[in-house]
């Protein structure tokens, strides 16, 4: 009983520490806000491999393009994440983010418009892994800087998952979504489901002061 009750206290005590330093209304919001951060990117993730494919590249530029050189554009992201986080702190970073990620999804439009050329596939996977690695820098400071002393693995590793958690169910529509419509089509709804994480964003822009190393 002692174990299961230590078992419960583990897991609701950061939770409850959570909402009691940021109120029940913005501890809500900053959780949706997390959730939906990554959605975007999600929402393609599951189809770049078959999209690849049907734009005519073999699987050999496949792994030099994406494998290789994207992942070195994702290091230059998450470099440059990190330097724009110190010069002009989390509020405009989350913004600047946000929407590369989306935009970066209509990078993709080059490659459906253009299938079979490798000019178009460097082109999209710069922006799209540049952008990744930005956000991702900015999205983990951001969850790093909402987090307790006291509860700071656990807060950190719920957040974490309820960043992933969207990506679950996003990768189950997105392929019926592409045969419902195409592939130009699907890459525009894709950037536009950052919509909610801009008004999400919007409501928290003046409460964010106090995570931001730079304020207003």
């Amino acid at each position: 009983v002692v174990r299961r009750i230590d078992v419960v206290g583990a897991f609701w005590q950061p939770i409850s520490s959570f909402f009691s330093s940021n109120g029940l209304a913005m501890g809500v919001v900053l959780l949706l806000f997390v959730g939906l951060y990554k959605f975007p990117d999600q929402v393609i993730g599951v189809m770049a491999g078959p999209f690849y494919l049907d734009s005519g590249f073999t699987k050999a530029d496949i792994a030099t393009v994406s494998k290789l050189f994207g992942v070195w554009m994702g290091i230059v992201g998450a470099f440059a994440g990190g330097a724009a986080i110190a010069a002009f702190g989390f509020r405009r970073m989350l913004l600047v983010a946000a929407l590369g990620v989306a935009l970066s999804n209509l990078a993709f439009l080059l490659m459906a418009h253009n299938p079979g050329k490798l000019w178009a596939f460097y082109a999209a996977l710069s922006a799209d892994n540049l952008f990744q690695g930005f956000a991702a820098t900015v999205l983990v400071a951001f969850m790093s800087s909402l987090t307790d002393r006291n509860f700071t693995a656990t807060q950190y590793a719920l957040l974490v998952s309820l960043a992933n958690l969207p990506g679950k169910f996003a990768g189950g529509v997105s392929g019926f979504l592409v045969q419902a419509t195409s592939y130009s089509t699907f890459f525009i709804l894709s950037a536009l489901t950052v919509i909610p994480t801009l008004m999400l964003l919007a409501w928290l822009w003046p409460r964010l002061l106090a995570h931001d190393r730079r304020p207003d």
